[in-house]
């Protein structure tokens, strides 16, 4: 369980790694970028919903860096989702115990790190899924093509 003392020195040190975002990158080098995050990451650690979207956009950081592309969206994204976090901690500091009296899931804290309701992946019928798509364009296609050759 986290007392609010903890809650506060964890705020003091997510607001010393705040950074505003920018047009250009703030970071020298990958590594640098990388040391950040780094350090973000294990000051999120009691905040699950929020520390994996942070590292969704770190791993698109990294996949810029990788395909030689400039990232300075994709490390925008990032810095914004530590800036609304630590905004909401701000606004609203909640104790690791007030969190695990909660729902499981995307609810768990949603109200301290701002992030929608997702469902989950089975929740969509086969023919709204990736694959679905794709089996349905490829009867079209098929169809089509029949009819052309066929009728054409």
């Amino acid at each position: 369980m986290e007392s609010t003392e903890q809650i506060h020195d964890i705020l003091t040190e997510l607001k010393k790694m705040r950074l505003k975002r920018s047009d250009e990158s703030q970071f020298s080098s990958k590594a640098a970028f990388q040391e950040w995050a780094d350090v973000v990451d294990a000051l999120l650690a009691n905040y699950p919903d929020v520390r994996n979207t942070f590292r969704a956009k770190v791993d698109r950081v990294e996949s810029c860096y990788r395909l030689r592309i400039p990232a300075a969206d994709a490390e925008n994204d990032a810095i914004g989702v530590l800036n609304k976090h630590v905004l909401a901690l701000d606004l609203n500091p909640v104790v690791q115990s007030d969190v695990a009296k909660q729902p499981a899931g995307n609810h768990a804290n949603k109200h301290a790190g701002g992030l929608r309701d997702v469902p989950p992946p089975t929740a969509y019928p086969w023919f709204q899924r990736p694959v679905g798509y794709v089996l349905l364009s490829a009867v079209a296609g098929l169809l089509a093509t029949y009819i052309a050759t066929k009728f054409g």
